[in-house]
């Protein structure tokens, strides 16, 4: 939960209100919808449809505004943390739609260059598309004759990594099992 759903949740709270009270007041006329939305922003990384969904129900609660930045750069500041810790690199293969598994890098292959080498290798003789996961930032995405075709950089609201999506969970569907994307 990002610090501003979780300042806005307890302000909401604080005030007795519920979603649907909330929703219902922001002008929703499917009050569950509204509700599901709210529910999304609150309980996950602060991101939502429709982006000004924050600001809404921060004016609506009569949110301190100065709060409310300082909660939005710290998000921002923890996010950027998070994209720059340095975590293995990963090449997963698309063996049918949304159906997946890793490859192991070997050892020897230690840059993004010489990952993005091996990756095209790997696509070409298994004739299948490949995602090079670089960092939490950046993905390469190839196709199954080798060519590199996007360049992809995370967004908070995309993991930059295959996935489908069920409802408001992303996952992917492994060989070895679901993994868990969000």
């Amino acid at each position: 939960m990002s610090h501003l759903a979780k300042y806005l949740a307890d302000l909401r709270e604080k005030q007795g209100l519920s979603r649907r009270d909330v929703a219902g007041k922001l002008g929703y006329a499917n009050l569950d919808k509204g509700c599901r939305r709210i529910e999304t922003f609150e309980e996950s990384s602060g991101t939502t449809k429709p982006r000004n969904l924050p600001e809404k129900i921060a004016f609506l609660l009569g949110a301190d505004t100065q709060h409310v930045k300082e909660m939005i750069n710290l998000d921002k500041l923890e996010w950027q943390a998070w994209l720059d810790e340095t975590v293995p690199m990963r090449l997963v293969i698309r063996w049918i739609p949304a159906v997946y598994s890793d490859i192991e890098i070997p050892a020897t292959v230690k840059t993004p260059g010489e990952a993005e080498a091996y990756a095209k290798e790997v696509a070409k003789e298994k004739e299948r598309s490949v995602c090079l996961v670089v960092s939490r930032r950046l993905s390469i995405w190839i196709d199954n004759k080798g060519e590199v075709y996007a360049r992809t950089e995370t967004t908070p609201d995309r993991p930059n990594e295959p996935y489908m999506k069920v409802g408001n969970k992303k996952f992917q569907l492994n060989i070895d099992g679901e993994k868990k994307v969000d």
